[in-house]
């Protein structure tokens, strides 16, 4: 579950590093604030109990880390009816 957990803030801030000029600064906000209450769950001394907060907010930062794809997606699509 850590590993998941590490991954998806590595991937997701990732992406928002390269799209950021893609969203809007609400979305980039969002996507920041779950992506930093990820990392401070990580760093959390987590027991087996702890398992279920840590699904939850990776499944989280996961539905605001579409909003990057949803982003790339309509941008690419203005740029090929232009």
């Amino acid at each position: 579950m850590k590993n998941e957990a590490d991954n998806t803030v590595h991937n997701t801030q990732k992406s928002l590093d390269e799209h950021r000029s893609k969203l809007q600064e609400a979305d980039v906000q969002e996507i920041e604030q779950d992506i930093n209450a990820l990392r401070v769950l990580l760093t959390e001394n987590l027991t087996v109990s702890d398992n279920a907060r840590l699904k939850e907010q990776i499944e989280k930062t996961k539905n605001a880390a579409m909003k990057i794809g949803k982003a790339m997606y309509a941008n690419q699509g203005a740029q090929q009816q232009q």
